[in-house]
């Protein structure tokens, strides 16, 4: 993931990496996460676009793990680049109060941590037998596989974020089992 290059996106009014375009002149690849599983919320219309909202499970800590990581890289490069994208050498301790983590944590230590996403005009949802479907089947509840493709950096005035997209939804099982998946003071 690189940082250079920064531009200004006028009709969504933020600065974002133009490594992370979908621009055919960009020699980088994308960078595609794969969550499996995780629990499917619900989906909501803001603004002409479709955000899914996504818990993570206890049982597979590995998607919340390597989220929260790349967070901290992101940090780390911005840190390191900072010069090159604001002007200024910042320190980590500013780098990181500015950063806003998408990975929203529960208020109550029974909840689980989530993170919404908006969903890519072309995503491909499927059901179990890997029929196409559209999102109006899609329910609450749904233990579903997802693949998210990190679309840019966003730097607003004071704070800077990690944007994605979901460019697939597959659902696993039409009823996530909560207690099953509960996270626990160990």
């Amino acid at each position: 993931m690189e940082f250079g290059n920064i531009i200004f996106k006028t009709n969504d009014e933020y600065f974002s990496s133009i490594r992370m375009q979908n621009d055919d002149s960009n020699s980088g690849e994308d960078y595609i996460i794969k969550l499996y599983p995780i629990k499917l919320l619900n989906i909501k219309l803001k603004n002409e676009k479709k955000y899914a909202k996504f818990e993570f499970l206890k049982e597979y800590p590995y998607n919340y793990s390597y989220l929260y990581e790349l967070f901290n890289y992101t940090i780390k490069e911005f840190v390191i680049n900072s010069k090159v994208i604001t002007g200024n050498d910042l320190n980590y301790d500013i780098v990181k109060k500015q950063f806003k983590r998408n990975i929203k944590l529960p208020k109550k230590i029974i909840d689980k941590p989530t993170i919404t996403i908006e969903l890519a005009d072309n995503c491909i949802i499927v059901d179990k037998s890997n029929n196409e479907i559209t999102y109006d089947y899609l329910k609450q509840d749904y233990a579903v596989e997802i693949i998210i493709k990190l679309e840019g950096i966003n730097f607003n005035k004071n704070k800077f974020n990690l944007k994605y997209l979901v460019n697939y939804i597959k659902i696993n099982s039409h009823y996530c089992d909560t207690e099953k998946y509960r996270f626990s003071i160990d």
